[in-house]
């Protein structure tokens, strides 16, 4: 009907329509994520840092595009510059976002160098490339001064079923060097 409607108005030519899912079912107050959907082939839930609570399916349509999948992935922080740079305005200095408008002509999208989630207090997750670390608070998970540290190679493991952190200790701590370096001093799991 939406579709239908950008036709009859004569502007369908110039719209571009944007569908993003939520990010996973939840598990609040004794529902299973079972009633609201599942997590599909991905691990975890809403406000969990594995792939089933952050990952979503995006959906971009425009009668000027080509129909595709891209696999390269872009986080939410990105649509603002996009949008932006779609309707011609350029987006506003200082985003942490980068433009996929690229990608809806069948261009490349630049990938994120790395991409950083943070729960405060609770956990945070960084991925670079096909690697995905999880940072789990001491009073949570307990094991040394930053909890428990879990590392998923995505390219081979996307459900996250194989924590890779005991044979990988250089990549962990790679990882966790990048994301301290996004630690405001101070303060207990909290980004800068």
């Amino acid at each position: 009907a939406l579709v239908r409607a950008l036709r009859t108005a004569g502007v369908a030519e110039d719209t571009v329509l944007l569908f993003a899912g939520d990010n996973g079912p939840h598990h609040e107050k004794g529902v299973t994520p079972e009633l609201f959907g599942s997590s599909g082939p991905f691990r975890g839930v809403k406000r969990q840092l594995y792939e089933g609570g952050i990952r979503v399916p995006m959906i971009a349509w425009s009668p000027r595009l080509t129909p595709r999948v891209e696999r390269t992935p872009v986080a939410f922080w990105d649509v603002l510059p996009t949008l932006a740079e779609l309707a011609g305005t350029g987006a506003p200095p200082g985003l942490d976002g980068r433009s996929f408008a690229g990608a809806l002509s069948g261009r490349a999208v630049p990938a994120h160098e790395e991409l950083i989630w943070n729960r405060p207090r609770k956990m945070q997750a960084i991925r670079r490339g096909r690697w995905k670390a999880i940072r789990f608070a001491p009073h949570i998970a307990g094991a040394g001064p930053y909890g428990r540290v879990e590392l998923y190679d995505l390219r081979t493991d996307q459900g996250e079923r194989f924590d890779l952190a005991a044979r990988e200790p250089e990549r962990v701590a790679d990882l966790m060097s990048r994301l301290d370096a996004q630690i405001t001093p101070g303060r207990e799991l909290v980004l800068r």
